[in-house]
């Protein structure tokens, strides 16, 4: 794992200047074990980078040669030609970008990444992916601009700790961020398909062309063959890393089977090993095991040992340093402060030092092939439009945010959905666009910043996108191009069915408006209902989950509602949330999350985040 930050402006300041050459500054989300400080000749760009000590076979993620500093963040690889064995990923990716100067950087490489490549005189981009996935955040000092991959690093470089109120509240309101903000008011994140040019005089961002918006051929199926190369170089990049362990997350779904059955292949399905989350009698879990067993590969249940030694270490650090307070409480805790409130605790990920055996591949960011979402097939205009995101959707559906600030994330919604499109583009290309720019993004790509595990994920293909965005509404719904990549994979696994939904062979029709009905009358019936009875694993589970949502609504209480001049009250309407968490095993999971999103902001907003040391 690596992480950067780079200063530019004509009058750094010496903080500025002294952070980016601390060795081991503080709030980095792994054990430092080299550190990288640059400066053009005349100071006015600076690179502070640090790394851990697991390469995974690439050598150092930075290259520090005489012509300048070429260095990334997360995973990369050339398109259709992974790098293999050899000299260092850095060193080959500085000669191939000073190989094709002044072209677009990202157009030739695939992954999930931020990268910084400059010359000896500070000229040159620091740049995402081309989804924009591994997030670059934007914060000024002065007249100095700060990039950066971690939000919490470019706060502390810009010095502005302050928390933005309606940052954290979009959890509240939907559940994930929507838009640059941030849960700093100095930081913002880089929108998606912006570039970062950078000079001895400034940083100037440079918007690119995004994947809906690029020339597509007539012929979908050149599309479709280059989003299968875009897939299979994926997973021969994973085979690049010289490490003990290549594990696939595999269930019974849609996306992972397409994962599997390019394995199959490509005839490197053997080299992998299989593990799938949950009770012995989880469906996913049955037909993974199945699969498993039908050719002959290695799979596993549960969570792996090491990542389960991690996590015991993890919480005998919390009961050590946090003696007082109950384990629950403090993983949440944990959750907001390792996301920096970018992400809802209602989703707890894993915070612990990356594991540097193994490289992990899923079916992650399927979503942008599959863009075939119920809600778009009442999108035939952009009046349907409105209504869906302001009402079908189910944003602030819980009804607890305040009526002044709901209306503000409303007209922010509309904004962000329509930013770089207008009432010209197909309506249902709108929608899609801000669920790719803004759900997936902000939810997925800030796990980028601190994900403990290497992940190369397949699905994450520029091409893939343009693909789908190339199809009509009819064909995004009969999911045309996730079909056509598993017809070309392989017809050994037709005949195995999912455990989500099958494919479609026709489309959605749009819902007709529903008269008016009368009340239903009381029903008298001697048929005895058949309850699924789950075994005794799921069932522990589900006795554990009760557990904890007693104890995250007791939480919830005395941070909504028992804290009085908290920050969170100028968001929340008090006697809504007292309502809902009055009956919250009856409301819904939308409604659920936001109340969970409540919580992370109100942690966030009063500065009780828990920020685990590098050691």
């Amino acid at each position: 794992m690596l992480t950067f930050a780079l200063a530019a402006g004509p009058d750094i300041p010496r903080r500025v200047v002294a952070a980016l050459a601390d060795p081991c500054p503080p709030d980095l989300p792994m054990r430092v074990a080299s550190h990288l400080c640059w400066s053009n000749p005349d100071g006015t760009v600076l690179v502070g980078a640090w790394q851990d000590d697991v390469e995974l076979g690439m050598g150092s993620r930075w290259h520090d040669g005489a012509e300048g500093p070429t260095l990334y963040a997360g995973q990369l690889w050339p398109r259709g030609r992974p790098w293999g064995p050899g000299a260092s990923w850095s060193s080959r990716l500085d000669a191939h970008l000073r190989r094709h100067p002044g072209t677009d950087v990202t157009a030739d490489l695939r992954g999930i990444y931020t990268l910084v490549h400059l010359d000896a005189e500070g000229r040159g981009v620091v740049t995402s992916d081309p989804l924009g996935t591994h997030i670059l955040y934007r914060a000024e000092a002065g007249s100095t601009v700060i990039l950066s991959p971690r939000s919490r690093l470019a706060a502390r470089l810009a010095g502005s700790a302050a928390r933005d109120l309606l940052g954290a509240g979009w959890l509240a309101f939907c559940g994930f961020p929507v838009g640059p903000r941030t849960g700093f008011t100095a930081v913002e994140a880089v929108p998606m398909g912006v570039q970062a040019d950078v000079s001895p005089t400034g940083v100037v961002l440079r918007p690119t062309t995004p994947p809906w918006r690029a020339a597509c051929p007539a012929d979908r199926d050149v599309l479709a063959d280059e989003t299968y190369a875009d897939v299979t170089g994926a997973v021969h990049a994973a085979l690049d890393h010289p490490v003990p362990r290549r594990v696939v997350e595999l269930t019974g779904g849609r996306d992972s089977r397409l994962i599997l059955a390019v394995l199959l292949d490509e005839g490197i399905a053997d080299r992998f090993e299989y593990r799938t989350l949950g009770a012995p009698d989880l469906p996913d879990v049955v037909t993974a095991r199945r699969l498993a067993d039908r050719f002959g590969l290695h799979h596993e249940r549960g969570h792996d040992p090491v990542h389960q030694e991690r996590t015991t270490e993890r919480r005998a650090h919390l009961r050590a340093a946090h003696p007082d307070r109950p384990l629950r409480e403090l993983e949440l805790r944990l959750n907001v402060g390792w996301w920096s409130c970018a992400r809802n605790a209602w989703e707890i990920e894993p915070a612990a030092p990356p594991c540097g055996d193994r490289v992990t591949l899923n079916g992650q960011y399927g979503e942008a092939i599959s863009l075939n979402f119920a809600l778009t097939t009442d999108i035939r205009t952009h009046a349907g439009l409105r209504e869906t995101l302001l009402a079908r959707s189910k944003y602030g559906v819980a009804g607890i945010v305040r009526p002044d600030v709901l209306e503000q994330y409303r007209t922010d919604l509309l904004a962000a959905a329509y930013d770089g499109f207008t009432t010209e583009d197909e309506p249902y290309d709108v929608f899609d666009a801000f669920f790719l720019r803004h759900r997936v993004r902000r939810w997925f790509g800030t796990t980028q910043e601190a994900d403990p595990f290497t992940r190369v994920l397949p699905l994450h293909t520029p091409a893939g996108v343009r693909l789908t965005f190339a199809l009509d509404l009819q064909d995004r719904h009969l999911s045309w191009a996730s079909r056509e990549l598993y017809r070309r994979a392989s017809s050994t696994l037709g005949d195995e069915p999912f455990t989500s939904s099958p494919w479609r062979t026709r489309p959605v029709p749009p819902r007709e408006p529903e008269p008016p009905r009368p009340p239903p009358l009381p029903r008298v019936t001697d048929r005895v209902r058949r309850v699924h009875r789950p075994g005794r694993l799921r069932r522990a589970a589900l006795e554990r989950r009760r557990a904890f949502e007693a104890a995250d609504v007791a939480l919830m209480r005395r941070y909504l509602l028992d804290a009085p001049g908290s920050p969170v009250a100028d968001l929340l309407d008090r006697a809504s949330v007292a309502r809902s968490l009055d009956r919250f095993p009856r409301l819904g999971q939308s409604s659920q999350k936001q109340l969970y999103g409540a919580l992370s902001a109100a942690i966030w907003l009063t500065g009780d985040e828990i920020v685990l040391p590098p050691t």
